[in-house]
């Protein structure tokens, strides 16, 4: 008899595993970061509509694929592995959200899309769910790099995504050199005029980043992702 849970674990576990062998290869290719990921992220908006006739749904990838960026950097970096760590759990005992904690020092908290909220563990908690929140633990828990992630974007969804970098620099316990960064996936020459006008005074502060596909521009004052990555 067909084990049809089993089978369908399998078909998206393989989605996932595929995509860290993707960002695995981006990572050691030398080729622009951004530009490999934004390819990704076009082919998971156009591909769908041939199966489903619409790409909705899709808008957790780019988050996804920065969170997959940002853990594969950490774990060689520090030559260390993830597990997760219940956040809840449904009231049949699975996991419902997890955090994603190193071992076995547990110096090392990655967070993605989730408000981290009281828990047992001594996690600093955090005011809103932010799409890639990373900590770092020096004898307290604070706050290393708080990222927000969009695929479109426009001048006013910019500026609320960078109130919420803004307030998270004013009320968390961090260190002096956290980053804040807003990722998005429309390339560097595409940014329209009314965001360029959102970014430069956001990029102008201390640690501020905003990363974009495609070549770094003065007058936008983008970042490469790379950069950021060193920054971790």
């Amino acid at each position: 008899m067909t084990d049809w849970g089993k089978l369908s674990d399998e078909i998206f576990e393989s989605y996932f595993k595929q995509t860290e062998i993707y960002v695995s290869r981006v990572l050691a290719s030398g080729d622009n970061h951004m530009d490999c990921l934004l390819a990704y992220y076009q082919e998971a908006w156009k591909v769908p509509k041939r199966f489903k006739g619409n790409s909705a749904a899709m808008g957790f990838v780019p988050e996804f694929l920065i969170f997959e960026t940002v853990k594969q950097h950490l774990k060689k970096k520090y030559k260390s592995k993830f597990n997760i760590k219940d956040r809840t759990k449904t009231s049949g005992g699975l996991t419902e959200t997890a955090y994603f904690v190193d071992e076995p020092e547990a110096r090392h908290l990655l967070v993605q899309g989730l408000r981290i909220g009281a828990n047992e563990y001594g996690f600093p908690p955090t005011d809103c769910q932010h799409d890639v929140a990373y900590m770092v633990k020096d004898g307290i828990w604070k706050a290393k790099a708080i990222i927000e992630v969009k695929g479109y974007y426009e001048s006013a969804s910019l500026k609320g995504d960078i109130e919420k970098l803004e307030n998270a620099e004013n009320k968390y316990s961090k260190t002096d050199d956290c980053a804040f960064a807003f990722v998005g996936f429309i390339r560097s020459s595409e940014v329209s005029r009314p965001a360029k006008a959102v970014i430069r005074p956001f990029v102008a502060k201390k640690n501020h980043y905003f990363i974009s596909p495609g070549e770094v521009n003065p007058e936008i004052g983008n970042s490469s992702l790379e950069n950021l990555l060193e920054r971790l």
